[in-house]
């Protein structure tokens, strides 16, 4: 942690997969990894035990092919998750979290794999430790 009470994380991926059908088979990009992957985090940390956290992922280049065999590409896509949550103790011994998570934040239509993924969807929930 900064001593700002903000922490940043930087991610990125780079991947060239590859599949062959067989030993004798041409090589073809593989289906559904993304070529690029970049992510961002930012958490900031308030004196109170409540903690922002802001996620950014861009994924690039995906790929599927159609029965045919023809090579289609899957649109890039960007989406920003979210997450609130507060600390708290009972006692000593028991410690405990508050959470709401939001992901999808802006309902981006994107879809990563076989078919499209679901838009925005919201977690809230709460955690004991002792």
């Amino acid at each position: 942690m900064t001593p700002w009470n903000l922490d940043l994380g930087l991610g990125y991926t780079y991947m060239t997969a590859k599949d062959k059908d067989s030993a004798t088979s041409e090589e073809t990009d593989a289906e559904f990894i993304p070529d690029h992957k970049f992510t961002l985090d930012a958490r900031y940390f308030f004196d109170f035990g409540l903690t922002a956290a802001l996620q950014l992922v861009y994924t690039g280049e995906q790929y599927e092919y159609e029965n045919s065999g023809d090579k289609y590409t899957i649109s890039d896509f960007t989406v920003v998750n979210a997450k609130l949550n507060q600390a708290f103790s009972f006692t000593e011994k028991i410690s405990s979290d508050i959470f709401i998570e939001v992901k999808n934040l802006f309902d981006e239509n994107y879809e990563e794999g076989s078919g499209p993924m679901p838009g925005r969807n919201f977690l809230a929930g709460i955690s004991f430790n002792f």
